[in-house]
């Protein structure tokens, strides 16, 4: 059983410099490998309920949380950090591949909240709903499902941000003012 420890991930695709784990809960050892059995994972300001394997140079995690600040989240990637979410968040995310290069495969979901972009004037707007579907590759944020409802307002879109915040989206709206 591991207590208030920590792993820290070096030299990652994800362009965001080294990544610090806290990690709690029952480990066992299977050979190379850490197996994790509900343990407690805090990344990202964040506190995740997490299973799977951990090795020297690969992964696969199942890493699932609820009542999450996705500011506090998007806030941590350069794809996101002009974009700032505020409400609380369900969301799971499986990690996989090797350590040097993860994939990341996610949904997120959220009820009321707001979408600010300080970058532009500030423009800030009341959501009553935000789901979404994403995949983390190579600096690359691909939202293969964006949905954001607003009164009877839609938003939805998919497409690609690179690690400088460029985006390529597809975008339908309905009943949007």
């Amino acid at each position: 059983r591991m207590e208030k420890g920590q792993v820290i991930f070096t030299g990652t695709n994800l362009g965001i410099g080294d990544i610090f784990v806290g990690l709690d809960g029952a480990l066992k050892v299977s050979g190379p490998s850490l197996l994790l059995e509900r343990a407690s994972i805090k990344v990202f300001e964040s506190e995740f309920l997490a299973s799977g394997t951990l090795a020297a140079n690969t992964l696969d995690l199942t890493l699932k949380g609820s009542n999450l600040d996705l500011g506090k989240i998007t806030a941590c990637f350069p794809q996101t950090q002009q974009t700032v979410v505020r409400g609380k968040a369900t969301m799971e995310v499986r990690a996989n591949g090797s350590v040097a290069e993860p994939v990341l495969n996610g949904m997120v979901s959220m009820g009321k909240g707001s979408l600010e972009f300080p970058a532009h004037d500030n423009a800030g707007y009341s959501i009553d709903s935000l789901e979404s579907f994403f995949r983390y590759e190579a600096q690359e944020l691909e939202i293969t499902k964006l949905e954001i409802a607003q009164r009877d307002a839609r938003f939805q879109a998919r497409g690609v941000i690179d690690n400088k915040g460029n985006m390529k989206l597809d975008v339908v709206t309905q009943a949007f003012d």
